[in-house]
């Protein structure tokens, strides 16, 4: 209770924002207060998303920010900066499609809210400075600054707890970066289409901690702008990264050293990505093949655009992927049905490719390699066995 409070006050509930019409009556009683007066002075706390959506529609229908005398901002406070909000959770739509909303709410306390998907989504004039809000709270921030004219720093947002970045600056044009280097995302799984359609974002992300991403797909889908260098992203988790880079016109980085291996849809990621040139041939053994992976290199500035084939090991991209230099495999013992051991022959091939097969021929069980070709030196007894083989392999 202030301590020039008026004589008495102090019997009555001191907490004027959990109880205001009492208090309100009280304040009028004691000091003449009008009940605008007491109103505008005492701005209750929002009880949850319901109350406050109501009073944010309100006050922008009035557009209460251009007249301090209308009525929103006489029930709820003028201007939207004072309220207070300390008690909402969701704000979760908040601002959805609020086209004309530029409002000033950088002193908010947002400190218990856990959903902020959508909060400005095509907010298409936001550009408001929410540089010092508390958000470690927040769980769920999809779509959040979607289509907005944002592009204010967020370097100091604590975001550990996030697990939902999907779509977060899709389609924010002007957005540049936000000074996002040291956010810690290690507990996100969805970054789709995070920063897709945000032409001219370029900024640092290159220490983040992606390990636990399970989608990716069209994070940087349409970034005229990004090259920045991810080549260090620990992505082991991540199965989906279809149109993760397509459209990006800029984009150029050495992500060869990447762990794919548990990569499940790859279509379309570099289509159209026109500065990209890169040598992946190391992904050749756990890239996922097939109909979910196709036009991955499609009018993009890959030396070889067509699509990786598996018994090929590639192309991929800058190169043809050719095989290694051949080697001389050790002797392997093939033993004539009927035989004895003394019986074998040395079965010598070139290895390009780590996939065998066994034929079982007239008899004679013989180890060769697809995709190579095979020089067969066996010590056969008469020219008719020799040449029966020859014409099977």
């Amino acid at each position: 209770m202030p301590a020039d409070a008026p004589f008495g006050v102090s019997a009555i509930s001191t907490d004027e924002r959990a109880h205001p019409p009492l208090m309100h009556r009280v304040r009028r009683h004691l000091t003449g207060e009008t009940l605008d007066d007491a109103v505008t002075t005492v701005n209750p706390c929002f009880a949850g998303k319901a109350e406050l959506k109501k009073a944010v529609d309100e006050y922008l229908a009035q557009d209460c920010p251009k007249n301090p005398n209308c009525t929103a901002g006489g029930l709820y406070g003028w201007p939207m900066n004072s309220w207070c909000v300390s008690k909402v959770t969701d704000m979760s739509y908040l601002f959805f499609k609020m086209r004309t909303l530029d409002e000033n709410i950088t002193s908010w306390d947002v400190s218990s809210v856990t959903n902020m998907e959508r909060m400005f989504y095509k907010a298409i004039k936001f550009n408001g400075d929410v540089s010092q809000w508390n958000v470690s709270s927040v769980t769920n921030m999809a779509r959040m600054f979607s289509e907005t004219a944002f592009n204010g720093d967020l370097s100091r947002w604590n975001v550990a707890g996030v697990t939902d970045m999907s779509f977060m600056f899709y389609g924010a044009f002007v957005f540049e970066g936000g000074n996002l280097s040291r956010w810690n995302v290690s507990a996100v799984t969805t970054m789709q289409a995070m920063f897709s359609v945000a032409k001219a974002f370029n900024g640092d992300i290159s220490a983040w901690n992606v390990s636990g991403v399970t989608d990716m797909t069209g994070m940087f889908f349409v970034t005229e702008s990004f090259n920045v260098d991810i080549s260090r992203w620990d992505v082991p988790n991540v199965a989906r990264m279809t149109n993760m880079f397509l459209r990006s016109e800029a984009f150029n980085d050495d992500i060869s050293g990447w762990n794919i291996s548990k990569l499940t849809r790859a279509g379309a990621m570099f289509n159209l990505a026109t500065s990209f040139n890169q040598n992946l041939c190391s992904w050749a053994d756990k890239f996922p093949y097939g109909r979910d992976s196709t036009d991955i290199f499609q009018a993009s500035n890959c030396t070889s655009t067509s699509d990786p084939v598996r018994d090929r090991g590639g192309p991929f991209c800058a190169s043809d992927c050719p095989t290694s230099s051949p080697t001389t495999a050790s002797p392997t013992r093939v033993r004539q049905q009927g035989g004895n051991d003394e019986d074998y022959n040395a079965v010598r091939s070139l290895v390009p490719s780590p996939r065998f097969q066994v034929l079982v021929l007239g008899g004679l069980c013989c180890t060769y390699i697809i995709l190579s070709r095979i020089w067969i030196n066996r010590q056969l007894e008469n020219s008719h066995d020799r040449m029966h083989l020859s014409r099977r392999v």
